[in-house]
């Protein structure tokens, strides 16, 4: 009596990424745009045309996304305003998607990591398969005191949003026109970001100190209040915890009050 052995190898689904940027700049109010295409040409090296009469398909899911600070460590995040859509087929072999976010008003200031995940589809069944392409993930920050407009939006609007004056904000946007629709997706600078630097011979510390809040505050003619309303990483409770400690180095939105008694814009644009 004899017996025959056949050892039967299953394929595994290979999906991978193209390249996608690593790292991006986006104001609040501004739209991002991540263009996603996923192969899979499994761990045989097939081509893509092999490989999907053999049945391996597959489509694009939201990854983890996290959010962090200076004050605080990476932790999962729900991404509001964000969309992840196919451009054509949900499944396929190779296959593209468009991932938007439009940050919303309190998400600036933090840095954020999205990532995404190509999973494999054979007969119908979701499969992780094998190798680290299947992941790709894109840092992004989100600026301080910049915005882009929406539609509706208008100077005096913006001003009182962010707790300050037309002018403190057309003084940075010379190009715009107190009281009149800005066009959408137009980049405004709300207002100047400061370095936060040593004070020398202060009374705290040994030779120097850093400043605070309250002498932040103070130098620009703000409210503390105000301060927090315009940096939301520091209205986080992790900031509270550091003991309001601000750094060396650290970045701050800051609308300076003008003293505004009277003023006046010539929109004539001869």
């Amino acid at each position: 009596r004899s017996q025959l052995c056949v050892l039967v190898h299953v394929i595994a689904p290979r999906p991978a990424f193209e390249p996608i940027p690593a790292s991006v700049d986006l104001s609040l109010g501004c739209q991002l745009n991540v263009t996603l295409t996923a192969v899979d040409y499994t761990e045989a090296g097939l081509t893509l045309e092999v490989a999907r009469d053999q049945g391996y398909l597959l489509r694009v899911v939201p990854g983890p996304s996290q959010r962090s600070s200076r004050y605080r460590a990476a932790q999962p995040y729900q991404l509001r305003t964000s969309s992840l859509l196919p451009n054509s087929w949900v499944v396929n072999n190779s296959v593209t998607y468009t991932f938007l976010w439009r940050p919303a008003r309190f998400e600036e200031g933090f840095d954020y990591r999205v990532c995404f995940e190509a999973k494999g589809f054979i007969d119908g069944l979701s499969l992780t398969g094998v190798g680290l392409e299947r992941i790709a993930c894109t840092d992004v920050r989100v600026l301080r005191c910049r915005f882009c407009a929406l539609p509706g939006t208008t100077l005096q609007g913006l001003a009182a949003e962010w707790r300050s004056d037309w002018l403190t904000i057309w003084s940075g946007n010379h190009a715009l026109v107190q009281g009149d629709s800005i066009t959408e997706d137009t980049e405004i600078m709300v207002g100047p970001v400061m370095t936060v630097r040593p004070i020398m011979n202060c009374t705290v510390g040994v030779g120097f100190c850093l400043e605070r809040l309250d002498t932040v505050a103070a130098r620009y003619g703000v409210a503390v209040p105000d301060l927090l309303w315009w940096n939301p990483d520091l209205r986080d409770e992790s900031f509270e915890a550091s003991g309001g400690r601000l750094a060396e180095g650290q970045e701050m939105c800051v609308l300076p009050n003008t003293c505004l008694t009277n003023a006046y814009i010539d929109s004539y644009k001869g």
